[in-house]
C-alpha cells in the first residue's frame, strides 16, 4: 500500500482536520503527533483567549479554524525536564569514586576500538 493510500487511510480513519492538498510528510507529522481534542473559530480564540489558553495549558490540542478551514493548531509546550544543579553536586558527591586509569582498561577489554572500513 501506497504512502498516499495509507495517509488517505488514515485520514479516513481518524477523521484528520487537515486538508488533503498538504503533502503526506507534513500530515503525517500534525496527525501522528498528538490526538486533538477540539475544534475552535478564530472568532472564539479572540473573544475567550483566556479560556482557551487554560484549555491549552491543562493538555488539550486545539485545531483553530477561519471560515472552516483549519489555519492553525494550539498545543501545550512539553514541559522542561530541569534538574537544579544542587541535585546533581549532591549525587556527585554521594556517587562511588573510581580509578579512571583502571576504568579506561576495563573499557578498552570490552569495547573492540578497531574501525572496520
Amino acid at each position: 500500500m501506497g504512502c498516499d493510500r495509507e495517509l488517505e487511510a488514515f485520514r479516513l480513519q481518524r477523521s484528520c482536520p487537515w486538508p488533503s492538498t498538504l503533502k503526506s510528510a507534513t500530515v503525517c507529522y500534525i496527525c501522528y503527533d498528538q490526538p486533538v481534542n477540539g475544534r475552535i473559530s478564530q472568532r472564539e480564540l479572540r473573544n475567550d483567549s483566556a479560556a482557551v489558553l487554560r484549555r491549552v495549558q491543562a493538555g488539550q490540542t486545539l485545531i483553530v479554524t477561519r471560515n472552516g478551514t483549519p489555519v492553525a493548531e494550539l498545543r501545550p509546550l512539553p514541559r522542561r525536564r530541569f534538574v537544579p544543579q544542587a541535585v546533581i553536586a549532591s549525587a556527585a558527591r554521594s556517587a562511588p569514586r573510581i580509578d579512571a586509569a583502571r576504568f579506561r582498561r576495563d573499557l578498552d577489554d570490552a569495547v573492540d576500538q578497531r574501525v572496520n572500513g
